[in-house]
């Protein structure tokens, strides 16, 4: 089954995700997101965009400590274009518009 249209780009930054350094509602609310989305996406594959390789590294280890068996790949910022076959990306604020210029 393609899951394309089902499936986001993580835009994932341990700040937002992480709340084990620094407790607070956001990056509790951001573990449990991914949580649910690693248990429930319909998805070929998990993506993230990160800024670099210690990111693309956290967010595999993320998805495994959750069980996930699919496909875990990272693209870096500075080649955006390879998410694809993806089309939608998931950003973690409601400050996006700096992130998508």
């Amino acid at each position: 089954m393609n899951t394309k249209n089902k499936n986001a780009v993580i835009w994932y930054a341990k700040d937002a995700f992480d709340p084990s350094e620094n407790l607070n509602g956001r990056r509790v609310a951001g573990a449990s997101f991914l949580k649910g989305y690693f248990d429930h996406a319909e998805a070929d594959e998990f993506v993230s965009l990160v800024n670099g390789r210690g990111g693309a590294e956290e967010f595999k280890a993320i998805a495994k400590q959750h069980g996930v068996t699919r496909p875990v790949r990272s693209v870096f910022r500075s080649e955006t274009a390879k998410i694809s076959p993806l089309d939608s990306i998931f950003i973690s604020t409601p400050n996006f518009h700096q992130q998508l210029w």
